[in-house]
């Protein structure tokens, strides 16, 4: 090889014995002798190129010497990934591809080490060459990084110089891998979820529906807390889930609207999971009430036994209290024929061949429940005579007669 220097610039300029023409030595200042360029260690000199002043400048240009390998004096130990088998000055034989071999003065190819499952190498490595991450080898003395075989879509692995597939895991629920060789799964975006385990796509990752929401790598959305609501689709924070107001309730999970309190019940607070009942005797005919101002009492011939609107007696009942929470059945063999009854003057005497099964329930024909009606009840100046109502006064009567 031919190597030179030029008016004090470190550099090659010229690649043949022959000097540079003056046009071609760039200009500048200094003498630098061809006995100043010198060869490398291990090579000797073998001759100088002639050196010719330019014209009209103060600077040499074309200085320098041909070099090449010199015969050493001493041997010298093969470096990692050569050996040699021979005591002459042959050159040192490199391991082959598959094989690798970290000292030096190695004497025989058996030095050379097969390369072992997960690793690969070219000829005169020092050492192997582990696949990387997100793949696996099973072979042994391997020559190249194709046998190096890339994990499948939907699986990753972290493990550098994998000898096995089984170092590939499944992406978990709400991650997925879409091509092959990865080490990491990608998660799902928040506002979606995924339930698919090795999933290799993008499309497995589902919006959340109203009433919830996820965050990012979700396997399932969260669904908005009671007393709470969400319109959003592919909502990202429980920030979405807004507060019902007051006078609404949400007694579930996962709403995406709020329900107005029923009357008879009221909502004080935002965020409410339900409404209050009124209290018994008192109700409202309002729906989304507030507050418990709402509830009223309940006027005579009608009730309310808690958080419901206020309800007249049913027939055979009547109510002669304000604030009632429940109405007085009728007497047996008495009924009130209308709904609201407001006293017991109400209740009405049954006709003949009618009953009441029980206090308080209206008058039923005896013949259609297959009863046997004997008896009938009457006022109280009154007495039953042979199924008719009779004056007291009368039997008086009749018994002084007799």
């Amino acid at each position: 090889r031919e190597i030179g220097n030029e008016l004090g610039y470190a550099t090659i300029v010229s690649a043949s014995t022959d000097a540079l023409d003056k046009d071609s030595a760039p200009a500048g200042s200094g003498k630098i002798w061809w006995q100043q360029v010198s060869c490398s260690l291990g090579e000797q000199a073998l001759e100088a190129c002639p050196k010719s002043r330019a014209t009209g400048t103060d600077h040499y240009y074309d200085i320098g010497i041909s070099c090449k390998f010199a015969l050493p004096d001493t041997c010298a130990e093969c470096p990692p990934g050569f050996y040699s088998d021979s005591e002459d000055s042959s050159p040192c034989r490199s391991c082959e591809a598959g094989k690798a071999l970290s000292t030096s003065g190695a004497t025989s190819d058996t030095e050379c080490t097969a390369c072992a499952p997960g690793k690969y190498s070219y000829h005169a490595s020092a050492s192997c060459t582990s696949c990387e991450a997100g793949s696996y080898s099973s072979a042994t003395s391997a020559i190249s990084s194709a046998t190096c075989l890339s994990c499948e879509g939907g699986k990753t692995s972290s493990t550098v110089g994998a000898t096995s597939n089984s170092t590939c895991t499944s992406c978990e629920p709400g991650k997925y891998a879409s091509s092959t060789g990865l080490t990491l799964c990608t998660s799902c975006e928040a506002g979606s979820y995924s339930n698919a385990t090795s999933a290799i796509s993008s499309d497995t990752c589902l919006a959340c529906e109203p009433g919830s929401y996820s965050t990012a790598a979700s396997p399932s959305c969260t669904k908005c807390a009671v007393g709470r609501y969400s319109s959003s689709t592919s909502a990202t924070s429980s920030n979405t889930c807004l507060a019902c107001a007051e006078g609404k309730a949400s007694n579930t999970t996962g709403l995406t609207t709020c329900t107005d309190c029923k009357p008879g019940t009221y909502a004080t607070y935002a965020a409410s999971a339900s409404c209050t009942a009124c209290e018994e005797g008192k109700g409202s005919d309002s729906t989304g009430s507030m507050s418990a101002d709402s509830c009223e009492s309940c006027m005579i011939g009608s009730y309310s036994g808690g958080g419901s609107r206020c309800l007249p007696c049913e027939p055979g009942t009547y109510s002669e209290a304000l604030s009632s929470s429940s109405c007085l059945g009728c007497p047996l063999g008495k009924a009130s024929s209308t709904p609201g009854a407001t006293s017991e003057k109400n209740c009405e005497i049954c006709e003949l061949g009618e009953y009441t099964p029980v206090q308080g329930s209206v008058c039923k024909s005896c013949e259609e429940d297959g009863v046997s009606c004997d008896y009938r009840a009457c006022d109280d100046d009154q007495f039953n005579n042979n199924g008719k109502c009779d004056m007291c006064d009368n039997l008086v009567s009749t018994m002084i007669l007799a």
